[in-house]
């Protein structure tokens, strides 16, 4: 299972529950769908756990059903904590950081898009080899074996920046181009190996500059994964992670990115801001 998977018998739960709402009320999908305004694609995709219902699509669910008060308020409960999900990144006594890394790049791969926005760390996918060290040493409390684990695991993660028919995209904040969690020649380095990767067809990178307005919200970093049907949104913290199904919360986090987006300098104008931090770095 991926890191970014959801413990299955609660997503199942859910759709059995509504499934069984649908049946005792004598009520076809499609006609499910005429009383509830869910459009009959979303009314299988749930029933079958591959989508999680907004809030919105759970009470027409339930008005559409006859669903009785006490069995709202379960489904209203079982559908938040199937929404936003508390990931321990050791759920499982033993589990290596290496073992976890590879379960990410497993989530990275199976996305069609994945769009990041970090204020303050470089992103994992652009790392060097010294900066990912660096970072886990001034993080990480566990054993060597498991931070040269996590060395190989995010090297070999950046694999998928080569994959052409996926979409990259990451907006990272000037203030994490200017921290250094090492000496000023790894992170000259570090920016060197940003401006290669900016060259990629496939991979958009945006930079906040420091040096201009960016009324924009920006507080904590997330990625987004996104497939066919679902987009997963994830938040890295320092103990745990914390997914977020939520389609609407999905959806003001999609908003967010854009507008970072916007408000980042791109193409040209990231590529000569790189060449004046590195240059600063290497000449102070």
């Amino acid at each position: 299972m991926s890191v970014f998977d959801q413990t299955p018998s609660q997503r199942h739960q859910l759709a059995q529950a509504l499934r069984e709402l649908r049946e005792q009320a004598g009520l076809s999908g499609m006609e499910l769908s005429r009383r509830s305004g869910i459009s009959q694609a979303s009314v299988s995709r749930i029933e079958n756990a591959k989508q999680v219902p907004s809030a919105v699509d759970l009470g027409a669910w339930m008005e559409a059903t006859g669903a009785g008060a006490a069995r709202q308020t379960e489904l209203v409960e079982l559908r938040e904590r199937v929404a936003t999900e508390a990931v321990a990144w050791r759920r499982h006594q033993g589990r290596s950081l290496e073992a976890i890394q590879a379960e990410v790049q497993a989530a990275e791969a199976a996305a069609s898009r994945v769009r990041l926005f970090h204020p303050t760390l470089v992103p994992g996918l652009l790392q060097t080899p010294a900066y990912i060290r660096a970072i886990a040493e001034a993080f990480w409390l566990g054993s060597r074996d498991d931070l040269a684990g996590l060395v190989a695991g995010r090297v070999a993660r950046q694999t998928v920046l080569y994959e052409t028919g996926k979409r990259l995209e990451f907006v990272i904040g000037e203030a994490a181009l200017r921290w250094w969690p090492g000496p000023a020649e790894m992170m000259a380095g570090q920016l060197d190996r940003i401006g290669v990767i900016a060259g990629l067809e496939n991979v958009t990178i945006g930079i906040l500059p420091l040096d201009r307005e960016v009324p924009v919200w920006h507080s904590h970093g997330f990625t987004m994964f996104e497939q066919a049907d679902r987009t997963l949104v994830h938040l890295e913290l320092l103990g745990a992670g914390q997914n977020v199904r939520d389609p609407d919360q999905v959806t003001r986090y999609v908003t967010a990115f854009e507008r970072l987006q916007k408000a980042a300098v791109v193409d040209q104008e990231a590529l000569a801001l790189l060449e004046r931090l590195t240059a600063q770095l290497r000449n102070p």
